[in-house]
């Protein structure tokens, strides 16, 4: 689901898995990689929270985005949305994000033309 959503949303056709980057922070794996677009992208499927693993897992992101001239953008994609507190952390960091909500989506529309949030909003 979230290789056709990231395809859709972006328009991306290839990506690479799994993908391990250095931070001072300990070693980051993406869910997502895409060279060409220089875009890493984290996918949660459940309900996400705020707890310390995610919370590190964003920082990572960020410091990645900041220092690494490979990689201009992080997106994470919450499929069954997020907390207030992981949304505030996301934003604090710039890390933008889309809020599927995938449970409550009512009619197809909503798929095809989902909202992002951007962190600077």
């Amino acid at each position: 689901m979230g290789e056709v959503t990231i395809s859709n949303v972006f328009g991306i056709k290839s990506f690479n898995k799994q993908k391990v980057f250095d931070t001072p922070f300990g070693k980051r794996r993406v869910d997502l990689y895409s060279e060409k677009e220089k875009l890493i992208i984290e996918v949660k499927s459940g309900y996400a929270r705020s707890r310390a693993f995610i919370r590190k897992q964003i920082k990572k992101d960020a410091y990645i985005v900041k220092n690494n001239p490979k990689i201009t953008k992080a997106v994470w994609i919450l499929f069954r949305g997020g907390t207030k507190p992981l949304i505030d952390y996301l934003k604090k960091y710039h890390i933008e994000y889309i809020d599927m909500e995938y449970d409550l989506i009512k009619s197809e529309e909503n798929i095809k033309n989902p909202i992002i949030i951007n962190a600077d909003d």
